[in-house]
């Protein structure tokens, strides 16, 4: 089983543009990857335009066999031929973001701020709480 993260940027209009990750979606492993590889809008799009993804990666890599190819992100519509309900999906706000986050099974959202990424834990029961991440998570470099 999945530690499982819903990851999402606020668009122009004030909507938020998210998609689904399954594996290692705790802090310790998602948030440096963001902050080093995904903290500019071309590399956002370009990870958001895969939709829901198995994993998240510094390396967003290319088309691959799904099984053979741990060393960049696997995508459900690239890899797997998913692309029905697995494309990015927008919500309205924060609130609807992180219900749909929790809808997911997700223990973790993050969300950029057009600044920095935001983290949320779920407390459970749609109760969210929004972490402190420059004192708990340092970016690390690989």
């Amino acid at each position: 089983m999945g530690t499982r993260s819903r990851i999402g940027y606020i668009l122009p209009s004030g909507r938020i543009r998210s998609i689904y990750c399954h594996w290692d979606g705790y802090p310790e492993h998602q948030y440096p990857i963001l902050t080093e590889s995904y903290s500019n809008s071309d590399r956002i799009r370009e990870l958001f335009d895969l939709g829901d993804i198995s994993n998240l990666h510094e390396n967003i890599g290319s088309k691959h066999d799904w099984k053979d190819k741990n060393d960049c992100i696997n995508a459900y519509g690239r890899e797997r031929g998913e692309h029905e309900g697995t494309e990015a999906q927008i919500s309205t706000n924060r609130e609807e973001f992180l219900r749909l986050a929790g809808n997911t099974g997700g223990g973790w959202a993050y969300l950029w701020n057009g600044k920095k990424w935001l983290v949320f834990e779920n407390q459970g029961s749609y109760n969210w709480k929004q972490k402190k991440t420059k004192d708990v998570w340092t970016p690390i470099k690989t």
